[in-house]
């Protein structure tokens, strides 16, 4: 579910019901894959936080600058990270080559 897109800058926010990388339901933002504007989502973030998109920083569990930030997307994904501990902190050692290398083998 595509909530906001911003077609000229390469990225879009988002809450995904069944993602393996981020928590259902909780905002965040993606690049647009076929824009290719940037390396990956955590490049397309901070795109859209210069263009004003608030971002979470230092809430246990997941990394910093990829959901957005309000009191409602939090309560999100405290009770998502309750219900699918996998979640956690997902992107700690996270390699962003490996990605690019996924996305020319596409």
């Amino acid at each position: 579910m595509i909530l906001i897109s911003n077609q000229e800058k390469g990225y879009f926010i988002t809450a995904t019901i069944n993602h393996g990388s981020y928590i259902p339901e909780a905002l965040h933002v993606e690049r647009i894959d076929d824009m290719a504007l940037y390396d990956g989502d955590f490049e397309a973030a901070k795109a859209a936080e210069q263009d004003g998109v608030r971002l979470i920083y230092g809430m246990d569990g997941i990394p910093d600058g990829i959901y957005i930030d309000t009191p409602e997307n939090r309560e999100l994904i405290r009770k998502g990270l309750g219900l699918y501990p996998d979640y956690r902190n997902w992107r700690d050692d996270f390699d962003p080559s490996f990605v690019a290398e996924l996305d020319v083998m596409q």
